[in-house]
């Protein structure tokens, strides 16, 4: 089963998205912070990471940037959930190495 770690720092979305994808048969983990979606990375590696870009403290930008320089999460696919929709984050996004971005 596909492991899917989602990271908000907002409860009602992490919330209704994890229960989105467990309906759907997936496997998940949920994270209030960056610095505990990135514990959670390092402990139970999973397949996707699902993260919020706007969040208190380390935002989803710096959290791909760490995910990134890390030989072990360097390929580790990540996908940005945004609710603005700000070309200039967009595009951050993807030079960073974000696999998708949703909106």
């Amino acid at each position: 089963m596909k492991r899917i770690l989602v990271i908000d720092d907002e409860a009602p979305m992490r919330v209704t998205v994890t229960r989105m994808l467990r309906k759907q048969g997936y496997d998940t983990l949920e994270a209030e912070s960056a610095e505990v979606g990135l514990e959670l990375v390092s402990s139970h590696m999973p397949d996707l990471v699902l993260s919020d870009v706007h969040m208190n403290g380390v935002d989803g930008f710096e959290l791909l940037k760490r995910l990134r320089s890390n030989t072990t999460t360097a390929a580790l696919p990540v996908i940005l959930m945004t609710g603005a929709v700000e070309t200039a984050d967009l595009r951050s996004s993807m030079d960073l190495g974000a696999d998708d971005v949703t909106v």
